[in-house]
Protein backbone atom coordinates (compact mmCIF):
# COMPACT_ATOMS: atom_id res chain seq x y z
CA UNK A 1 0.00 0.00 0.00
CA UNK A 2 1.51 3.28 -1.17
CA UNK A 3 0.72 5.35 1.94
CA UNK A 4 0.90 2.58 4.56
CA UNK A 5 3.34 4.36 6.90
CA UNK A 6 1.18 7.48 7.01
CA UNK A 7 -1.97 5.43 7.45
CA UNK A 8 -0.32 3.48 10.28
CA UNK A 9 0.50 6.78 11.98
CA UNK A 10 -3.06 8.01 11.43
CA UNK A 11 -4.91 4.94 12.70
CA UNK A 12 -2.47 4.22 15.53
CA UNK A 13 -2.73 7.90 16.57
CA UNK A 14 1.03 8.23 17.11
CA UNK A 15 1.36 11.91 16.17
CA UNK A 16 -2.17 12.72 17.32
CA UNK A 17 -1.65 11.36 20.85
CA UNK A 18 1.66 13.14 21.23
CA UNK A 19 0.13 16.53 20.36
CA UNK A 20 -3.10 15.93 22.30
CA UNK A 21 -1.33 15.10 25.56
CA UNK A 22 0.86 18.19 25.26
CA UNK A 23 -2.21 20.37 24.65
CA UNK A 24 -3.19 19.95 28.32
CA UNK A 25 -0.08 21.97 29.21
CA UNK A 26 -1.08 25.64 28.86
CA UNK A 27 2.52 26.63 28.18
CA UNK A 28 2.63 24.30 25.16
CA UNK A 29 3.05 26.03 21.81
CA UNK A 30 0.66 24.29 19.45
CA UNK A 31 2.58 23.01 16.38
CA UNK A 32 0.14 24.63 13.97
CA UNK A 33 2.03 24.11 10.71
CA UNK A 34 3.02 20.52 11.54
CA UNK A 35 -0.58 19.60 12.32
CA UNK A 36 -1.92 21.39 9.25
CA UNK A 37 0.68 19.63 7.08
CA UNK A 38 -0.29 16.26 8.59
CA UNK A 39 -3.97 16.90 7.86
CA UNK A 40 -3.19 17.97 4.28
CA UNK A 41 -1.21 14.76 3.72
CA UNK A 42 -4.03 12.67 5.19
CA UNK A 43 -6.59 14.39 2.98
CA UNK A 44 -4.47 13.74 -0.09
CA UNK A 45 -4.67 9.99 0.43
CA UNK A 46 -7.60 8.60 -1.63
CA UNK A 47 -10.50 7.46 0.54
CA UNK A 48 -10.35 4.00 -0.98
CA UNK A 49 -6.92 3.48 0.61
CA UNK A 50 -8.48 4.07 4.03
CA UNK A 51 -11.16 1.50 3.21
CA UNK A 52 -8.55 -1.00 2.00
CA UNK A 53 -6.48 -0.42 5.15
CA UNK A 54 -9.48 -1.11 7.41
CA UNK A 55 -10.42 -4.24 5.47
CA UNK A 56 -6.83 -5.48 5.61
CA UNK A 57 -6.77 -4.95 9.40
CA UNK A 58 -10.05 -6.90 9.59
CA UNK A 59 -11.49 -4.81 12.42
CA UNK A 60 -14.63 -6.54 13.71
CA UNK A 61 -15.08 -5.37 17.27
CA UNK A 62 -16.18 -2.10 18.78
CA UNK A 63 -16.81 -0.46 22.12
CA UNK A 64 -20.27 0.70 23.17
CA UNK A 65 -19.01 4.30 23.05
CA UNK A 66 -18.57 4.08 19.28
CA UNK A 67 -22.37 3.86 18.83
CA UNK A 68 -22.83 7.62 18.70
CA UNK A 69 -25.92 9.70 19.51
CA UNK A 70 -26.38 13.34 18.58
CA UNK A 71 -29.15 15.77 17.62
CA UNK A 72 -27.06 17.98 15.34
CA UNK A 73 -23.92 16.83 13.56
CA UNK A 74 -22.92 20.48 13.17
CA UNK A 75 -23.03 20.85 16.97
CA UNK A 76 -20.80 17.78 17.30
CA UNK A 77 -18.29 19.14 14.75
CA UNK A 78 -18.12 22.76 13.58
CA UNK A 79 -20.01 24.34 16.46
CA UNK A 80 -18.36 22.57 19.38
CA UNK A 81 -14.91 23.28 17.92
CA UNK A 82 -15.77 26.94 17.42
CA UNK A 83 -17.30 27.24 20.89
CA UNK A 84 -14.33 25.69 22.70
CA UNK A 85 -11.80 27.79 20.81
CA UNK A 86 -13.70 31.07 21.25
CA UNK A 87 -13.96 30.41 24.99
CA UNK A 88 -10.26 29.76 25.50
CA UNK A 89 -10.41 25.93 25.48
CA UNK A 90 -10.20 25.89 29.27
CA UNK A 91 -12.25 22.75 29.73
CA UNK A 92 -16.03 22.57 29.88
CA UNK A 93 -18.40 20.21 31.67
CA UNK A 94 -21.28 18.52 29.87
CA UNK A 95 -23.68 21.11 31.31
CA UNK A 96 -21.50 23.99 30.12
CA UNK A 97 -21.13 22.50 26.64
CA UNK A 98 -24.91 22.05 26.43
CA UNK A 99 -25.55 25.62 27.59
CA UNK A 100 -23.18 27.11 25.04
CA UNK A 101 -24.41 24.97 22.14
CA UNK A 102 -28.09 25.56 22.96
CA UNK A 103 -27.79 29.33 22.86
CA UNK A 104 -31.20 30.02 21.32
CA UNK A 105 -32.48 32.06 24.27
CA UNK A 106 -34.74 29.31 25.65
CA UNK A 107 -34.28 28.29 29.28
CA UNK A 108 -33.91 24.56 29.89
CA UNK A 109 -33.44 22.33 32.92
CA UNK A 110 -29.89 21.46 33.88
CA UNK A 111 -30.49 17.82 32.95
CA UNK A 112 -31.38 18.81 29.39
CA UNK A 113 -28.17 20.83 29.04
CA UNK A 114 -26.16 17.96 30.53
CA UNK A 115 -27.61 15.37 28.16
CA UNK A 116 -27.14 17.57 25.10
CA UNK A 117 -23.60 18.45 26.11
CA UNK A 118 -22.75 14.82 26.86
CA UNK A 119 -24.12 13.46 23.56
CA UNK A 120 -22.36 16.04 21.41
CA UNK A 121 -19.10 16.00 23.39
CA UNK A 122 -18.92 12.20 23.17
CA UNK A 123 -19.71 12.23 19.45
CA UNK A 124 -17.01 14.86 18.88
CA UNK A 125 -14.60 12.66 20.86
CA UNK A 126 -15.44 9.64 18.70
CA UNK A 127 -14.63 11.80 15.67
CA UNK A 128 -11.31 12.84 17.23
CA UNK A 129 -12.25 16.53 17.46
CA UNK A 130 -12.21 16.82 21.26
CA UNK A 131 -10.62 15.05 24.21
CA UNK A 132 -11.47 14.75 27.90
CA UNK A 133 -9.55 15.32 31.09
CA UNK A 134 -11.22 14.97 34.51
CA UNK A 135 -14.69 15.02 32.92
CA UNK A 136 -13.91 18.27 31.13
CA UNK A 137 -14.06 18.68 27.35
CA UNK A 138 -11.09 20.19 25.46
CA UNK A 139 -10.11 20.54 21.81
CA UNK A 140 -7.91 17.92 20.17
CA UNK A 141 -5.34 18.74 17.51
CA UNK A 142 -7.93 18.04 14.79
CA UNK A 143 -10.53 20.16 16.54
CA UNK A 144 -8.09 23.05 16.87
CA UNK A 145 -7.62 23.17 13.08
CA UNK A 146 -11.03 21.90 11.90
CA UNK A 147 -12.83 25.21 11.34
CA UNK A 148 -9.84 26.77 9.61
CA UNK A 149 -10.16 24.31 6.72
CA UNK A 150 -12.27 25.23 3.72
CA UNK A 151 -15.51 23.29 3.33
CA UNK A 152 -14.09 20.79 0.84
CA UNK A 153 -11.17 19.85 3.08
CA UNK A 154 -13.37 19.79 6.19
CA UNK A 155 -15.59 17.20 4.52
CA UNK A 156 -12.56 15.18 3.41
CA UNK A 157 -11.15 15.22 6.92
CA UNK A 158 -14.53 14.33 8.44
CA UNK A 159 -14.83 11.31 6.12
CA UNK A 160 -11.43 10.12 7.30
CA UNK A 161 -12.17 10.81 10.96
CA UNK A 162 -15.40 8.81 10.72
CA UNK A 163 -13.34 5.89 9.43
CA UNK A 164 -11.56 5.70 12.80
CA UNK A 165 -14.83 4.89 14.55
CA UNK A 166 -14.75 1.22 15.57
CA UNK A 167 -18.41 0.56 14.72
CA UNK A 168 -18.01 2.05 11.25
CA UNK A 169 -14.82 0.03 10.71
CA UNK A 170 -16.65 -3.15 11.72
CA UNK A 171 -19.49 -2.36 9.32
CA UNK A 172 -17.01 -1.76 6.47
CA UNK A 173 -15.21 -5.07 7.09
CA UNK A 174 -18.41 -7.10 7.32
CA UNK A 175 -19.92 -5.36 4.27
CA UNK A 176 -16.85 -6.43 2.31
CA UNK A 177 -17.79 -10.04 3.09
CA UNK A 178 -21.55 -9.81 2.53
CA UNK A 179 -24.75 -8.35 3.97
CA UNK A 180 -24.40 -6.68 7.38
CA UNK A 181 -27.30 -5.52 9.53
CA UNK A 182 -26.20 -2.70 11.83
CA UNK A 183 -29.23 -3.16 14.09
CA UNK A 184 -28.09 -6.72 14.72
CA UNK A 185 -24.55 -5.53 15.52
CA UNK A 186 -25.82 -3.13 18.19
CA UNK A 187 -28.49 -5.52 19.46
CA UNK A 188 -27.12 -5.22 22.99
CA UNK A 189 -28.92 -1.85 23.14
CA UNK A 190 -32.65 -1.50 23.77
CA UNK A 191 -34.93 -1.26 20.75
CA UNK A 192 -35.79 2.35 21.61
CA UNK A 193 -32.09 3.28 21.78
CA UNK A 194 -31.41 1.54 18.46
CA UNK A 195 -34.23 3.54 16.88
CA UNK A 196 -32.81 6.80 18.25
CA UNK A 197 -29.33 6.07 16.95
CA UNK A 198 -30.30 4.74 13.55
CA UNK A 199 -30.34 8.12 11.79
CA UNK A 200 -27.12 9.17 13.53
CA UNK A 201 -25.19 6.13 12.33
CA UNK A 202 -26.73 6.18 8.85
CA UNK A 203 -25.73 9.82 8.42
CA UNK A 204 -22.08 9.08 9.21
CA UNK A 205 -22.11 6.18 6.78
CA UNK A 206 -23.66 8.33 4.04
CA UNK A 207 -20.95 10.95 4.50
CA UNK A 208 -18.33 8.31 3.71
CA UNK A 209 -20.20 6.67 0.86
CA UNK A 210 -21.06 9.94 -0.87
CA UNK A 211 -17.66 9.60 -2.51
CA UNK A 212 -18.19 8.43 -6.09
CA UNK A 213 -16.10 5.27 -5.95
CA UNK A 214 -17.35 2.00 -7.43
CA UNK A 215 -16.16 -0.25 -4.59
CA UNK A 216 -17.89 2.00 -2.06
CA UNK A 217 -21.16 1.58 -3.95
CA UNK A 218 -20.71 -2.17 -3.71
CA UNK A 219 -20.08 -2.03 0.04
CA UNK A 220 -22.96 0.38 0.62
CA UNK A 221 -25.42 -2.04 -1.00
CA UNK A 222 -24.42 -4.65 1.58
CA UNK A 223 -25.29 -2.42 4.56
CA UNK A 224 -28.72 -2.76 6.15
CA UNK A 225 -30.31 -1.32 9.28
CA UNK A 226 -33.44 -3.31 10.15
CA UNK A 227 -35.21 -2.11 13.26
CA UNK A 228 -36.12 -5.12 15.47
Amino acid sequence: MKNKMLLDNYFNKDFENQVNINMFDYSYKFPYYEVKDFIEKINEIPLIEFIDYIIEKDIKSFAKESVVQYSSLDDATINICRMLKQNGDNGFSYVEVGQKLLDDGLIRKEGAYRKYGENHSKTAKELGLVQFDKYKCFLSMYGFIYNELDERNRIKLLQRLILKNELIDTVVCLANEGIVDIADLIGFLSVSTIKRRRNNINKLIRIIFEADIEILDKLYKNIEFKIP
